[in-house]
């Protein structure tokens, strides 16, 4: 078989850095698999909060810390997803990556712990 490998210099537009750095540190499968997760979970957001409170984020403790924490590595991955994946940066962006997914882990836990306000 012919193994076709993308030029490292070959990267999509910015809106899609962020997710393209979520695909690239993975192997083939996980990286597909964790590429589908990015795709998905922003629309399983509503599902996912878990608060008892309909208030604005930044009036909601640990919920505000999640939204930053998430802006944060979203910043970090569109940066990562224009630079060549060698060095510190595919380290960075693995860690990245990695933290996006724990991120949306940690959403139902951390909302569930909110009291009524």
């Amino acid at each position: 078989g012919v193994l076709i490998k993308t030029p490292a210099h070959i990267y999509p537009e910015w809106y899609f850095l962020w997710s393209y750095e979520i695909l690239r540190p993975f192997s083939t499968n996980v990286g597909l698999m964790a590429f589908g997760f990015a795709q998905v979970i922003f629309m399983l957001l509503p599902f996912l909060d878990r608060s008892p409170n309909a208030v604005p984020a930044n009036r909601r403790g640990l919920f505000a810390v999640w939204f930053w924490a998430m802006l944060i590595d979203m910043v970090i991955l569109t940066s990562m997803g224009k630079v060549p994946p060698s060095g510190i940066f595919s380290t960075i962006g693995l860690y990245a990556a990695l933290t996006f997914i724990g991120l949306w882990i940690a959403l139902p836990f951390i909302t569930k712990m909110e009291k009524k306000v």
